[in-house]
């Protein structure tokens, strides 16, 4: 799938899933002919693979 439709796969904004492709967080794709591709398998991988963040809701704001 190309970028645009792979960011809404993942839920997040064309600009965030190129920002987190270019940190090395999400894969960088296949290069082919019309562009570069994403699978959906290796999405899925890299997004089980994430570090999740828990909020800490001890400290007053």
């Amino acid at each position: 799938m190309k970028a645009k439709i792979a960011a809404y796969y993942c839920g997040m904004s064309l600009n965030s899933f190129l920002r987190a492709v270019d940190a090395g967080e999400l894969p960088k794709g296949q290069k082919a002919t019309g562009g570069r591709f994403w699978l959906r398998d290796d999405l899925e991988q890299a997004m089980l693979d994430r570090d999740t963040v828990t909020p800490d809701f001890s400290t007053p704001i």
